[in-house]
This record gives C-alpha cells, sequence and structure tokens, in this order.
C-alpha cells in the first residue's frame, strides 16, 4: 500500500480520501509529498483496525498528518520527506498475521456457538423457518462463518510475498457478498408490494446526490466551509428517514388489513375449521394471520361464536425436514401454555397427539403440520380428513 501511494505521488496524485478498500485521488500541483503506512492496529486485538489516537497524536508531533484508515492500518503524510519513518523497522508480520488468525478463529467461535444455542431452541427455528429477514441474517452468519474459516485456514498456510501489490480479493468477496444479502433482506421484507419501493429508495437517493453534491462542491469551495452543506444534508436525510418509516409502517398495516379482507371473504376455501362443521350457524367473528417465507407458509384462522370456538393453525414447508421442526416446537410450547400432557393416538394410518382437555391435537402430515382446537363432541379423524380435502398446493 505505501509502495502504491508513493508511486502516485510521484505521478502528482495526491491521496484525497481512504475507505476500507477504495481510495480517491487529485492531480496536486506541489511537490511529491512522502507516504507512511502503520500497521500497529493489527498487531494486537486490542486496537484490531483501530488505529490509537494517542499514537496519531504522537505522529502529528513529529510532523506527519493523517490522510486515512484502510483495514486497520494508518496512512500518514507528510511534505518533510527528510523525517524518519514512523513503521518500526523490524518485521511485523508475524504480529500481524497472528492477531488476524486470532480475530478469525474467536468470530468463527462466536457463530458455532451462538448459532448452536440459538438452533436448540425451537421457538428460534420455528421464527427462522417462517420469516425471511431471519432467514437472511442467518445466510449472513452462514456466509461470515465460512469466510473467516477460510481466512483462518489461509492464514494458517505459510506465508507467500508476492513481487508486486495486490488486492485481496477476500475483501472485495466480503463487501459484495454482504451488500447482496442487505439488498436481498429489503426486496423480501417489500413481499411484492412495489408501492413500498419509493420509501425505502428516497433516503439512498438523498445520500447518492448529496454525496455527489459535495464532491463537486469541494473543488471549488473550501472545505470549512461546507460544514453547513454537511449539515444540511443531514438533517434532510434524518427528515427523509423518519418520513420512510412512517409511510412503510402505515402502508405495511394498511396490506396487512387488506390482505385478511381478502383470505376472509374466501374463508370457505381455505385449509382450516369452520364452526359451521359442527352444525354451529349461529353469528360468529373470525380473524385470520398468515407468515410467510421462502422456506414455508403459515395460516392462523380462528372463529368464535357465543356456543363455540374453533382454531386451525396450518402450516406448509419445503420439505420434511422442516416441518419435524415445526411439529416440535408446537408439540413443547403447546404443552406448556396448557399445562397438559400430549396423548398419542392412533387411528387406521392416522397418528395424532392431543391435549384432551384443551380439545387441542397435532398432526404432522409430510410436510404439512396441523394444529387445531375444536368441539370436544368431534371426532378428530374426521375432522382431519376434512382438513385434508381442503388442503390445496397453493394454500
Amino acid at each position: 500500500m505505501e509502495a502504491y501511494l508513493q508511486d502516485m505521488s510521484q505521478q502528482g496524485w495526491r491521496l484525497k480520501w481512504c475507505r476500507g478498500i477504495l481510495a480517491g485521488f487529485e492531480q496536486e500541483a506541489g511537490e511529491p509529498v512522502r507516504y507512511a503506512v502503520d500497521p500497529y492496529a493489527m498487531t494486537s486485538l486490542i486496537h484490531f483496525r483501530r488505529y490509537p489516537g494517542s499514537r496519531l497524536y504522537e505522529r502529528m508531533q513529529e510532523g506527519w498528518t493523517g490522510a486515512g484508515r484502510s483495514k486497520g492500518c494508518q496512512i500518514l503524510r507528510t511534505t518533510n520527506t527528510s523525517l524518519q519513518s514512523p513503521v518500526p523497522a523490524e518485521d511485523q508480520t508475524s504480529l500481524i498475521r497472528n492477531t488476524c488468525r486470532l480475530a478469525s478463529l474467536l468470530i468463527v467461535l462466536f457463530i458455532l456457538g451462538m448459532g448452536g444455542f440459538l438452533l436448540s431452541k425451537p421457538a428460534v427455528v420455528y421464527t427462522l423457518i417462517l420469516t425471511n429477514l431471519y432467514l437472511v441474517v442467518a445466510a449472513i452468519a452462514a456466509f461470515l462463518l465460512v469466510y473467516h474459516a477460510c481466512n483462518l485456514l489461509l492464514l494458517l498456510l505459510p506465508e507467500r510475498s508476492p513481487s508486486n501489490p495486490r488486492l485481496c480479493k477476500r475483501y472485495l468477496l466480503h463487501s459484495g457478498i454482504l451488500l447482496l444479502l442487505l439488498l436481498a433482506a429489503v426486496l423480501l421484507m417489500l413481499g411484492g408490494r412495489n408501492d413500498m419501493m419509493i420509501y425505502l429508495l428516497l433516503p439512498i437517493l438523498v445520500i447518492i446526490i448529496g454525496s455527489i453534491a459535495l464532491k463537486i462542491l469541494s473543488h471549488h469551495v473550501d472545505s470549512h466551509k461546507l460544514f453547513p452543506a454537511v449539515v444540511f444534508m443531514g438533517v434532510v436525510l434524518f427528515g427523509l428517514i423518519i418520513f420512510a418509516n412512517t409511510r412503510l409502517s402505515a402502508s405495511s398495516t394498511q396490506w396487512t388489513a387488506q390482505r385478511q379482507e381478502e383470505l376472509l371473504a374466501h374463508a370457505d376455501s381455505l385449509p382450516v375449521l369452520h364452526l359451521a362443521d359442527f352444525g354451529d350457524t349461529s353469528e360468529m367473528q373470525n380473524a385470520v394471520q398468515t407468515n410467510q417465507s421462502l422456506l414455508g407458509s403459515n395460516l392462523l384462522y380462528a372463529e368464535e361464536s357465543e356456543t363455540g370456538y374453533v382454531f386451525t393453525n396450518y402450516t406448509t414447508t419445503r420439505s420434511v425436514f422442516l416441518a419435524e421442526q415445526i411439529f416440535q416446537y408446537l408439540y413443547q410450547q403447546a404443552q406448556a401454555d396448557f399445562g397438559e400432557v400430549f396423548v398419542e393416538k392412533t387411528a387406521e394410518d392416522l397418528t395424532y397427539y392431543a391435549l384432551e382437555n384443551a380439545n387441542t391435537y397435532l398432526l404432522q402430515r409430510n410436510a404439512a403440520v396441523y394444529f387445531c382446537t375444536f368441539p370436544s363432541e368431534a371426532e378428530p379423524e374426521e375432522m382431519f380428513q376434512l382438513l385434508f380435502a381442503r388442503e390445496t398446493p397453493s394454500a
């Protein structure tokens, strides 16, 4: 990095900014400056990728100025070419490799430990299967696990010293995939609701336009005079974020209500039980809720009248294994909620579980799980057969 910056300086280019693996340059009319890149922060976990302010202050007292940071390395610059380099002469490669290796090891252990703990909780698995956002979070965790595991293995191999400066592609891969996963989270949260896209894009557009405007102004106006413009941009951005969040919440609430009305209007075609199935034709109230993700869909439906109550929790997943996880959660949670133990029952080729006092029944059939509450006089086998008949591939 230092050799590259020095070469750019000899060609008349001055480092203007540096953010991670990206940097910007501007042409300079004066004499070339001297650069030094100090990797001190990478030599210890205490300062991992955070260059100490006290150390930078010492370098500034010596005549150096901070020109940017990149992956924990502090870039220093001076016009006094006679100054001695502030970077220690001894080889720090071993310290840096050990620090990075230990950091990756700790991250791998943390993700494995946290992942194992969370996956041991049926409620977490249940939510993970039925919520796209948590699926993306899990994908990010899985990617970071693989990335740091590979980084750990590479740092265990003997070091290779390339003859020419090169850009480590791992950094590009890391940043690129995290950005793609972030975009995937946004798209999945939209759920096909394109009317919400504009509210998500507004803050991003302001950042892009504001950054371009500030960059253009910086060529013609002193940087200190740009402070009011930066403050104004921050206020506008903050206001847009509040506005976007308000509109997104309102739009989401409206869409959910509309979706519920559509489902209630076609309740007879849903794979759920109705009070009419038990001969109850009195006036009733009903409610419906849905949860959908890439791995499965969940339908909650209830009807209540003065004389009866029925409830259906119907879940379909993409595999039998996922359905088993849903089943395990409901099996444990229902017993805790009702204070009763499930009793296994078998009728012909049908095996189901009953909470007899609560008139609640649980059944897994291939990749579908049924959890129902209905009147005690009904035969569970008949009710399940009725649900099977109402089940449709698009439900």
